[in-house]
């Protein structure tokens, strides 16, 4: 586990100073938590880790298609999923989504565009139910935008201890 903290501070990293995941490190991820499940588990866990790897790509893939989540963070997940188990990933991406809404709230309090922020969130779920299928686009990305990455950490981080321990 010790390794994924390590992974996940380097991708936090990535994140501020790249507004980027490297893929480099994330193959590097999974190469390692591959090689670690196999050594822990034997060639049977070969197929657990493909399952807990896919499993986060099959389910954020439509929050990253509405541009609500980036790539990177979704390849974060399948990064963590190698290293642990189906609940401890359910709850990783629970905490992680969590401590995003947390972070999201306190900037819009912070820059003071917490109600134009809710009223294009509102707006946009409307268009969705009108059938308006666009990507999520806040008025200024810069302003919209946080580092997931860092939420995920934050989500490793509790399952670790609420759940794992």
């Amino acid at each position: 586990m010790l390794i994924a903290y390590m992974l996940l501070l380097v991708a936090v990293g990535m994140d501020f100073w790249r507004m980027r995941i490297s893929n480099r490190l994330i193959l590097i991820g999974l190469a390692v938590s591959l090689v670690h499940r196999v050594y822990s588990d034997g060639f049977g866990g070969l197929v657990t880790w493909t399952i807990l790897i896919s499993l986060p790509v099959i389910l954020l893939y439509l929050l990253f298609l509405a541009g609500a989540l980036g790539a990177g963070d979704i390849k974060l997940f399948s990064l963590i999923g190698g290293f642990i188990q189906l609940k401890e990933l359910m709850w990783c991406i629970v905490f992680a989504f969590l401590f995003a809404a947390i972070i999201s709230l306190l900037k819009m309090l912070y820059l003071g565009t917490f109600f134009s922020s809710m009223k294009y969130v509102v707006q946009y779920l409307y268009g969705i139910l009108q059938g308006n299928f666009e990507k999520y686009q806040p008025q200024s990305m810069k302003d919209g935008r946080i580092h997931f990455s860092v939420a995920i950490l934050f989500g490793l981080i509790f399952t670790d201890i609420l759940i794992i321990s």
